[in-house]
């Protein structure tokens, strides 16, 4: 069968872009995405101390957390997911799947809180008719980066029948409830970084045929609003505070399941490698597949190529299709490229 090749070099390629229809894309949009990038920053006005939380919306069911954030205050700080529960009965909030980052390395990504999320690392929690709860809680050093990938199942306590609760993204020291605003926003036309909540975190994209003839291969690009699916693999976010919204450059929580039918047109029987890079700046690939992961927490530069998958040999004239599951770690940037080529 095919196979995940891991550690490997990037390389410069100068592959075709191809360009395709958003009908090859299915973005789950029935289930949330409670999404926290903007302040990426912290500083002590951002504190709870100070009566800000980061980010709040009211979520239902089904759905993804995504944070990400740097600790600038000049302090350690505690963070954590606050959980409001306004009903009259007991809510449940099953966390399937979750990882964290808290870590020195500024400059790293959060590749390794992916891998803990895929690996199914799970945790629950009960929250009291009209009390309060934390998922997540966490001492944070000063200029350390912080953040959450998780998937979340929010139902009434006892049942099966999905419920309602608001979630804040919180920073503080030592007063946890003294937060009754949001954070002041970084410039989005500056940063392109939001927050707030948006519908769909899983995308399904279903390539059209590729057929490489060269070491450089062809691919699509994903993730960016002037990707080869004109943005449609992208979610929405909606900022609460009345901040700009829009589409979620980057697609950061977002996990895509890739299907690439491969024909082989170079006249002989041979294998193909599909691998993935940035046109837009640094990436840090990352690809679950076969019960596998190959991850690179080191980045690569732009219009530079890393091969994740190789096919099993393609007889000439025949189509093949692989499929596998990504995701644009923090730090990245976008368009991510994906391509395939000839071995």
């Amino acid at each position: 069968m095919a196979s995940l090749l891991k550690s490997q070099t990037a390389v410069s390629r100068t592959p075709a872009r191809l360009t395709a229809s958003a009908s090859n894309v299915t973005l789950n949009k029935s289930e949330f995405l409670f999404y926290s990038n903007n302040p990426e920053t912290l500083d002590s006005a951002d504190l709870a101390d100070n009566g800000k939380y980061l980010n709040m919306a009211s979520v239902s069911g089904n759905g993804q957390v995504y944070i990400w954030h740097a600790n600038k205050t000049g302090q350690t700080i505690k963070h954590c997911v606050l959980v409001y529960n306004p009903n009259s009965y007991a809510v449940r909030i099953n966390v399937t799947n979750y990882g964290l980052t808290n870590t020195s390395n500024t400059g790293a990504s959060d590749a390794d809180a992916w891998e803990k999320y895929y690996n199914g690392q799970s945790t629950s929690l009960t929250v009291a008719a009209g009390g309060y709860g934390n998922l997540f809680l966490s001492s944070v050093s000063n200029n350390y980066n912080f953040g959450v990938v998780a998937r979340l199942n929010i139902v009434k306590s006892g049942t099966s029948t999905a419920a309602g609760v608001t979630l804040y993204d919180l920073a503080y020291v030592s007063n946890s409830s003294g937060a009754t605003g949001f954070a002041t926003a970084e410039s989005y036309a500056a940063t392109k970084r939001t927050r707030g909540k948006g519908a769909g975190y899983y995308t399904a994209i279903t390539f059209p045929t590729v057929s490489p003839a060269n070491a450089d291969g062809v691919g699509y690009t994903i993730a960016a609003s002037n990707d080869s699916f004109s943005g449609a693999d992208c979610s929405v976010i909606t900022d609460g505070s009345g901040q700009a919204s829009g589409v979620l450059e980057g697609a950061y929580g977002q996990q895509y399941n890739i299907t690439i039918p491969i024909k082989n047109t170079t006249g002989t029987a041979r294998k193909f490698r599909i691998y993935i890079g940035s046109r837009g700046g640094y990436a840090f690939p990352f690809v679950n597949f076969a019960g596998g992961i190959a991850k690179y927490t080191s980045a690569i530069s732009s219009m530079q190529y890393v091969d994740v998958i190789e096919t099993d040999t393609i007889a000439s004239g025949s189509t093949a299709s692989v499929n596998f599951s990504t995701v644009v770690t923090a730090m990245a940037a976008t368009p991510y490229f994906i391509g395939v080529r000839v071995v």
